[in-house]
């Protein structure tokens, strides 16, 4: 939420990437095997307010569109998350190859999304956090846009510390929300953290069990678009916690209990597995050794990276590429499938170093 000023430099450093050949120059260097796209919302779109932190998470479904027609032209190959895996576990492949996945199990998934990947006849996963389609899923990024869109001034009880904050101006409620998340993030007890948010929506009239409603896919929705074979389905726990402060009892029966739960509720065999938010601090090797023995073909983080032989020997810690609603243009999606700017930020390597 604090990263909004360094858009314009990604943005040109994109271009400058794709316009100059580097990205065709350097693919072969930094490429990879292949690259898994992450995806949230897929919506029409929309007018851009003052405050709008969750905007990163929404692409339209002409930009998908034609993310997809660049991805083809640019000689990869469109699969399923299982055909990636056969070809890591290969080591080698004759095309580079991508797979676009979905995070949560939003209702826009299907509306919007799902009718571009039938129109390009290629595969697309949705990971399914079972909270959010049954409404029950406390999604605070949310919850923080809808508080301070609404007010110029906020009290957050940080459990007995009553955080007294700014929110009069765009900027006042960028700094207001990254200052939530970061005590939010920061917290060890995830009952606790769910606690706080659902008590900030309550003191100011917002709904949170709505807000879930609202933006996720009923279980309707996803049984009927189920049956269609280019939609395949992941699991992304129930409540997407962190993982990482959950006990081991805990964070097995978030992971087992999700798949249990669609797999009854859409008849299909689930084999993969999203972690929710992704990063370093949420997921770890404690983390990738239980989905191993859990029997998951495959776990993807939201570590940014490009595919590589090594990861078919541990498939449970997959890099993912983040086609991002700032940057909806043909020049980032050139960037991603070099590989340049993982290979930039991971310090010279095509993928993040081990934790």
């Amino acid at each position: 939420m604090n990263a909004m000023p360094m858009i314009p430099l990604y943005k040109t450093a994109a271009a400058l990437i794709s316009g100059s050949g580097l990205a065709t120059v350097c693919a072969p260097f930094t490429g990879g095997m292949g690259v898994i796209f992450t995806l949230h919302h897929v919506q029409p779109t929309r007018p851009r307010r003052g405050f709008q932190p969750n905007h990163h998470l929404s692409v339209t479904p002409e930009f998908l569109d034609d993310a997809l027609t660049r991805v083809k032209q640019r000689g990869f190959d469109i699969v399923t998350l299982n055909e990636a895996v056969k070809r890591l576990k290969a080591g080698r492949a004759e095309r580079p190859f991508c797979a676009f996945t979905f995070d949560d199990g939003y209702r826009d998934n299907i509306e919007y999304a799902l009718p571009v990947f039938r129109k390009h006849s290629a595969p697309m996963t949705v990971f399914v956090c079972t909270g959010v389609i049954d409404g029950t899923a406390v999604l605070w990024w949310e919850i923080l846009e809808a508080v301070l869109g609404k007010t110029d001034r906020v009290r957050f009880d940080a459990g007995g510390e009553i955080l007294e904050l700014d929110s009069a101006g765009p900027a006042a409620k960028c700094e207001a929300a990254r200052v939530i998340e970061m005590h939010f993030r920061g917290l060890a007890d995830e009952d606790e953290a769910r606690a706080q948010i659902v008590r900030f929506a309550e003191a100011y009239d917002v709904d949170a069990a709505a807000i879930c409603r609202s933006l996720g896919a009923d279980w309707d929705m996803l049984r009927k678009a189920a049956r269609d074979p280019l939609l395949h389905i992941g699991a992304h726990t129930i409540n997407h916690p962190l993982l990482s402060r959950l006990s081991p009892d805990a964070a097995r029966s978030e992971i087992v209990q999700s798949r249990e739960r669609i797999e009854a509720e859409l008849s299909v065999h689930v084999e993969h597995f999203a972690y929710p938010y992704g990063f370093s601090q949420a997921c770890g090797a404690r983390e990738f050794e239980m989905l191993s023995h859990l029997g998951f073909k495959s776990a993807v983080t939201t570590r940014p990276g490009v595919l590589v032989p090594a990861h078919g020997a541990a498939p449970w810690s997959l890099p993912r590429a983040s086609l991002n609603g700032h940057y909806q243009n043909r020049a980032m999606v050139d960037s991603l499938l070099s590989g340049v700017p993982f290979f930039l930020a991971n310090g010279f390597r095509r993928v993040p170093a081990a934790s």
